[in-house]
């Protein structure tokens, strides 16, 4: 029994670990040095990913971080149909309808797999702290030790890249992107609020926002 916990609870520590890096890494970003300078008060967040609940959550942690610096924007979940893909007529009509002047949209793709191998390691403890032993516990067995031993742990990521957009509503030209990875797209909010936190800091730097 105690050997199973020590088991569970080392192979929880180890992925925690993996989990606890940052979920997001900055590839590169793109700038359009000749658009004009000019501010955008309202905008438009679109987001495509594989299901609904990314798509909502990667769109509504933009909103909040922008909120955060003064600027209104309006998820895009709010005015697509959770069964329909967002193509240049939908996000038009969304645009028209929340009366947006920017557009951020977010894309999510798979493009690889990735395999990490963690190290075999031992768990040394002694055999009288646990409950099992108590009824035959003494000075010998108190002090006795167990080593339990935890072999290699194969994890297997997926590899995504997001790409993040801006978009001037009024004339559809491109003014910023930026592209990151990530292998660890099911924790959408920590992927969703590291991405929101770059694009928001670089599009106030720019002076869009």
């Amino acid at each position: 029994m105690r050997a199973s916990c020590l088991k569970t609870l080392g192979l929880i520590i180890s992925a925690l670990l993996v989990v606890s890096c940052a979920p997001v890494t900055l590839v590169n970003i793109w700038h359009n040095q000749e658009a004009p300078a000019r501010k955008f008060h309202k905008l438009l967040v679109v987001s495509i990913a594989p299901d609904t609940v990314a798509r909502q959550l990667f769109e509504a942690v933009i909103v909040a971080e922008l909120g955060q610096h003064g600027v209104e924007a309006v998820p895009g979940s709010s005015l697509i149909q959770g069964n329909e893909t967002p193509n240049r007529q939908i996000v038009e009509k969304a645009v028209k309808e929340s009366g947006s002047d920017g557009i951020i949209s977010l894309q999510l793709d798979r493009v690889a797999k990735q395999t990490t191998v963690l190290p075999a390691y031992t768990i040394t403890y002694a055999m009288g702290w646990y409950p099992d032993a108590f009824s035959s516990w003494n000075f010998y067995t108190y002090y006795d030790t167990s080593t339990y031993y935890v072999p290699p742990t194969v994890i297997t990521d997926e590899k995504w890249m997001i790409r993040a957009t801006f978009f001037d509503a009024g004339n559809g030209k491109l003014l910023w992107a930026g592209t990151f990875k990530t292998v660890r797209p099911d924790q959408y909010i920590a992927v969703g609020q590291d991405v929101a936190r770059t694009v928001v800091k670089n599009l106030a730097s720019d002076g869009l926002i």
